[in-house]
């Protein structure tokens, strides 16, 4: 009799927690399916943030140009702090940096009021920014790249704006470039989104060489910011190739930590090698 009210309790048992784990994949699937909007409003966002990136650094060309040709690091350095443009304040943009380079690609100076503060003088920018390469032998671009890591801070990848500098004559004495860093994207790009999410729990990151940004020990945004490294875990090994050739999207279904989620793979054309990462888990999982 005993044996056999614990085979009852037991299959009661597994009723019930196949009952719950039924219950966690169909908030799951809801997620998965209010990601699909979620997915259009940030890839719109990501495109908006990027289109007027070029512009603003051209506009910051003009300014530069005087104090390059005349080897004025002073006022060079004091035309960047601030990156007020003609078209309006370019701190709408949250840069990491502003920099000017000479003909040879070593930066000059960057938006920072101390010289003693700016440890990006003497940097090599064509290295890791081909846009920089670019833009010394006279094309304005963007490109994405990274800074190597430095003591405790991960190595930064960037989407740079880069524009040649010129001199009276119409040459090209140096480049000015401005850069944006992943996890400071990803946050506009959630920025832009989360108002439409309710009271889901919601995340946001860019993936680039299967890194997710900003995620881990990323100090580019505050640590409230960074997306939990049990969600990174559960992204398919998928390539951008990949993703476009499927329509350019990706979605999931999946449980973690007691909870139904969605996640999302989006291709982003115009930023190189990357792709947008998003996750959703509905606001009530009863």
């Amino acid at each position: 009799m005993r044996a056999s009210r614990l085979g009852v309790l037991a299959v009661a048992a597994f009723a019930m927690t196949t009952a719950c784990k039924d219950k966690k994949m169909v908030h799951a699937q809801t997620s998965v399916t209010n990601l699909r909007a979620d997915m259009q409003r940030a890839r719109t966002a990501a495109q908006r943030a990027v289109d007027g990136f070029v512009p603003k650094v051209l506009e910051l060309a003009g300014p530069a140009a005087a104090p390059l040709t005349n080897n004025d690091p002073v006022a060079l350095r004091s035309t960047l702090v601030g990156f007020t443009t003609p078209g309006g304040p370019m701190t709408l943009y949250p840069t990491s940096f502003v920099a000017v380079t000479g003909r040879d690609g070593l930066a000059l100076a960057r938006d920072l009021p101390n010289e003693s503060d700016d440890r990006m003088k003497g940097m090599d920018l064509r290295a890791p920014f081909a846009c920089v390469r670019a833009a010394l032998e006279g094309r304005q671009g963007m490109c994405v790249g990274e800074l190597p890591a430095v003591q405790n801070v991960p190595s930064r990848v960037l989407l740079v704006a880069v524009a040649p500098v010129k001199n009276a004559a119409g040459e090209t004495i140096g480049s000015i470039s401005a850069g944006l860093t992943f996890g400071v994207l990803s946050r506009m790009i959630d920025t832009a989104v989360r108002g439409n999410v309710g009271d889901s729990v919601f995340w946001t990151g860019l993936r680039y060489r299967d890194r997710v940004l900003p995620a881990g020990t990323d100090q580019d945004v505050a640590p409230r910011w960074r997306v939990p490294q049990s969600l990174v875990r559960t992204i398919p090994a998928v390539d951008a190739m990949r993703i476009e050739q499927a329509g350019g999207e990706h979605f999931y279904p999946f449980e973690q930590d007691g909870r139904g989620w969605g996640g999302a793979i989006g291709s982003l054309p115009f930023l190189p090698g990357a792709l947008l990462v998003l996750f959703r888990s509905e606001a009530s999982q009863r």
